[in-house]
């Protein structure tokens, strides 16, 4: 598990198995985790500087104060710590797209996080989108948009991609289903949906319905134990469509490793010839991620 999630740090240059990238995955439901990790991390080393302040009988120096300030850790800390998660999954897409050489759905997964990226940057930048009585600017609307675009986008993946749904064939089921009750599958999708918008609350400082005090104490703890279960939930039929996929190909149990003798063939046949520059069509995801991130956090 270690050496995995340092896969996952080190992304587009360490290897993507399954594992890394379902390690990853959940790591992007822990973004609140993670900024109250900061705060309580920041609350101690200020006591702390106080501390030697008091026993030393020095002032303490204005940069290191500085940097541990409120104000610091909102501009910097914050944005970087929620978009991380985010980031290591677009470059994992983009390192899969590097192996496989399929455009689909490599890429189309790594722009589903560029979106994602999008709801984050705008809602630290410009906190006052989220509440109530806040005029109505084009950036406002800019975001809101991509926050209904980014849920109802990361739904249908879900459903589609992660799950292996939405068979019409199969009454927007699969042909195999391992859970008997298909009322399950059907629960899943419509608690998903749900629960994928109280998760893009959770990208942004502020709530848009109470004021921030009722907010952090009373919605957040509510809003990650959300978060937990659809995680949880989407692990269990993630992990069983990828049993689903791999148990018709030979495999008696899900491989968490990708790189077994089937995959590293399928990487070397994809890697002839006739290849596109991967390089040149990776780097224009990330410089268009790049741009919209500079656009959502100067934009009004």
């Amino acid at each position: 598990l270690i050496f995995s999630l340092g896969q996952v740090i080190i992304s587009p240059f360490g290897r993507v198995r399954f594992l890394d990238s379902f390690l990853a995955d959940i790591i992007t439901s822990t973004v609140k985790i993670w900024v109250d990790v900061w705060h309580v991390a920041r609350y101690y080393i200020l006591a702390l500087l106080k501390l030697l302040k008091h026993v030393t009988h020095r002032s303490i120096p204005i940069p290191l104060h500085h940097i541990w300030s409120v104000t610091s850790s909102d501009m910097v800390a914050i944005p970087i710590i929620s978009a991380l998660p985010l980031w290591f999954r677009f470059a994992q897409s983009i390192r899969r797209y590097y192996d496989t050489q399929q455009r689909f759905p490599h890429l189309v997964n790594a722009l589903k996080y560029a979106v994602a990226h999008t709801v984050v940057i705008a809602g630290v930048f410009h906190p006052n989108f989220a509440k109530n009585g806040t005029q109505w600017s084009f950036g406002r609307y800019l975001w809101f948009i991509s926050t209904i675009s980014s849920t109802i986008f990361t739904f249908t993946w879900d459903c589609t991609m992660d799950w292996g749904l939405w068979d019409v064939k199969h009454g927007l089921l699969r042909k195999t289903l391992l859970f008997r009750d298909k009322r399950i599958y059907y629960w899943a999708m419509l608690s998903n949906l749900f629960l994928r918008f109280t998760w893009t609350l959770t990208l942004t400082p502020f709530a848009m319905i109470t004021d921030q005090n009722i907010y952090q104490y009373m919605m957040v703890p509510t809003l990650i134990a959300l978060e937990l279960f659809r995680r949880f939930q989407w692990s269990l039929f993630r992990v069983e469509w990828e049993h689903v996929k791999h148990s018709n190909t030979g495999f008696q149990v899900t491989p968490v490793f990708f790189d077994n003798l089937r995959e590293k063939e399928e990487r070397a046949r994809n890697l002839g010839e006739e290849q596109p520059n991967l390089l040149a069509e990776s780097s224009i995801m990330v410089i268009g991620l790049l741009v919209v991130a500079i656009i959502a956090a100067v934009i009004q």
